[in-house]
Formats: C-alpha cells, structure tokens, sequence
C-alpha cells in the first residue's frame, strides 16, 4: 500500500501509528491500522529507508515547512486534517 491508502484507510494525530482498539503502536506493527503521516511513509517503505528518507523530504518541501518544523509537528496541529495530510501526501507522489 502506498503512504496515501494508508492514510485513506486510517488516520491518526499523537502516535505513529494506532491499533484498532487505539492504542499506540510502532507503524511496522502487523496490528497497525491508523497512521500518521510519518508512519504511513514508514510503514510504505519498510526496506527502503533511503527512499522513505526521500519521501519525507519530498513532503517537507511541498508542505514548505521551515524553522524547526517536522512531519510529526505538522501532523499533530490543531488545525491538521487528514485531508490536509492526503493532499501533502498526493503533492509528494505517496
């Protein structure tokens, strides 16, 4: 699955990635259902992490994120939704 259907199939803010119950998990986990959008590029890209490195840079640059901003920093705002977060990924071509 790309980054975007994982998203599209279950988003999470405040984890990497959730079970289905919730609980907080490591994006690799076989449980895991709901994904950041640093997990969801993680869990895209498990034996690439030069590729997955890439990805997320290419996020960072359409999502012009500067002075100290990562993935998780945007992911988890307030005003983040999955949407947003669909369309930074379709942007990066995840």
């Amino acid at each position: 699955m790309t980054a975007s259907e994982l998203v599209t199939a279950g988003w999470t803010q405040g984890a990497m990635a959730r079970k289905a119950d919730n609980t907080p998990c490591d994006a690799l986990d076989p449980e895991a259902k709901l994904f950041s959008i640093t997990g969801a590029i993680i869990r895209a890209y498990p034996e690439n992490f030069a590729e997955m490195y890439h990805k997320l840079y290419e996020a960072n640059e359409c999502l012009n994120l500067k002075n100290g901003k990562f993935m998780l920093d945007f992911n988890d705002a307030p005003l983040t939704t999955k949407e947003v977060v669909l369309e930074a990924l379709k942007r990066a071509g995840m």
